[in-house]
């Protein structure tokens, strides 16, 4: 994507690199763990991509860039259908992934708290369990 906007490669081989090591590092469970958390490979490269595209187009707003492949498919849908090109049908396309994830977190924490009270339950059943024995 850098390529394609234009960034030169002196400002792109960092973020490569930083990528390159990620790929191989990120073998290794617990280090790849890390290194995305802590580093964040994909944001350091997104980064250098939006801050080359506000400089050189003078771009104010940024939300083409923290989505560019939902974008561009969301132009293809729009050429080939009305449909696509109605403000709330195209919002809701953009933010498909944002709903999909609030499903999932909503999803983890009632996991969570089932999961929460059903080992606490055999906790206390084991606890009475042991306490009868004396």
């Amino acid at each position: 994507m850098g390529r394609e906007l234009g960034v030169p490669d002196h400002k792109m081989r960092p973020a490569v690199y930083l990528a390159f090591a990620d790929m191989l590092l990120g073998m290794i469970p617990v280090v790849g763990t890390l290194i995305d958390i802590f580093l964040q490979p994909s944001r350091r490269t997104s980064k250098v991509i939006n801050e080359y595209v506000r400089s050189e187009y003078g771009v104010d707003c940024d939300l083409h860039l923290e989505r560019p492949f939902m974008h561009a498919a969301l132009e293809k849908k729009q050429q080939q259908s009305d449909f696509w090109r109605k403000p709330v049908a195209a919002w809701l396309y953009l933010h498909i992934p944002d709903f999909f994830g609030l499903i999932v977190l909503v999803l983890m924490g009632w996991i969570t708290v089932a999961v929460s009270k059903w080992a606490w339950g055999g906790m206390t059943y084991l606890l009475h369990a042991v306490a009868g024995w004396f």
